[in-house]
């Protein structure tokens, strides 16, 4: 049930030259960290590298449900993190066990503890899975607790990329256009308490003022459950949103840097991803939302004489 773990962090320093610190988070009350029995998540210093630290993930799964629980730990770990050398270790009948994973960097928890998140495939055919140990919103309790301790943001720290595409100046001539158009994109895929997998800017041909222009607009594809809170922001802001009739993503009539805003205002991602795809949208299209509203305001009919084109326009 999402909402019903809470994740809270401890920090044990080294007591001897001979010992790492440890960051600990464990569930809130004493009540775990997952319905999958997960008690708690360790990120442990190596005392004679210390800039490689090892992440445990332990549990109290009883005896009769242990070996399918760790088969499934490592096979998430593996299929969607790469880990192919976790070690498992059993404490016991009436104890649980633990999953280890030795040599990694600090920033790599958040990494790992996001692969715990989503099913991953469970052998060649692709019609059977591993099925998730952690729910998102745990992960993003880590995830944030983690961007804190490091003073990093979640484009630093790997879990979100953002990228910018630019038409070739072939496209842009054949478009009748003054200068090629760039398009940003922001993938969400590793930062789960983002309400949107992606963010992919897109174009619609216009004409504004007898010349050939472009309208940004921004398709964003949605995590399940996410839609009325993605309205919500969205329509808050003044900016004009549709719903695809299969309910899968959002097309927004506005650029990044606006829905970036959107989304900043309601607390739907943190500053610093906002921050990050506004200036890569500002950069890539200045005073494009000013544009947008310019040929909003002209004759619709009038203004955009072509269906949207093709995707980035770049090939």
């Amino acid at each position: 049930m999402a909402g019903k773990y809470k994740a809270e962090y401890e920090f044990y320093p080294a007591e001897d030259k001979y010992e790492g610190d440890c960051h600990r988070y464990t569930g809130s009350d004493h009540g775990g960290l997952s319905g999958s029995d997960m008690t708690s998540v360790d990120l442990r210093q190596d005392p004679y590298q210390r800039q490689k630290y090892s992440a445990t993930f332990s549990f109290s799964t009883g005896a009769d449900k242990r070996a399918l629980r760790q088969e499934n730990v490592i096979g998430l770990l593996e299929g969607n993190a790469g880990v192919t050398d976790a070690k498992v270790n059993s404490h016991g009948n009436a104890s649980g066990f633990s999953v280890t994973v030795e040599g990694i960097g600090q920033k790599d928890l958040m990494r790992l503890a996001v692969a715990l998140t989503h099913e991953a495939p469970k052998g060649p055919r692709g019609d059977a899975f591993h099925y998730p140990v952690l729910d998102a919103d745990v992960a993003g309790q880590i995830i944030g607790a983690e961007l804190d301790r490091l003073k990093i943001s979640p484009v630093e720290a790997g879990l979100v990329s953002i990228t910018t595409d630019t038409m070739t100046q072939e496209r842009a001539k054949l478009y009748g256009l003054e200068k090629p158009v760039s398009y940003v994109d922001a993938d969400f895929a590793g930062y789960p308490t983002s309400p949107v997998i992606s963010l992919k800017e897109n174009g619609v041909f216009a004409q504004l003022e007898g010349k050939a222009a472009m309208q940004v607009e921004t398709r964003l594809d949605l995590r399940s459950g996410a839609a009325p809170k993605v309205l919500d922001a969205l329509q808050s802001a003044g900016l004009r949103a549709e719903r695809s009739k299969d309910g899968q993503y959002i097309t927004v009539s506005a650029p990044a840097d606006s829905v970036a805003d959107a989304f900043k205002s309601k607390g739907l991602i943190a500053p610093a991803v906002g921050d990050a795809i506004k200036s890569a949208a500002e950069a890539a299209h200045p005073g494009q939302q000013k544009i947008n509203m310019q040929i909003d305001a002209a004759s619709p009919l009038q203004a955009k004489v072509s269906a949207a084109v093709p995707a980035k326009l770049s090939v």
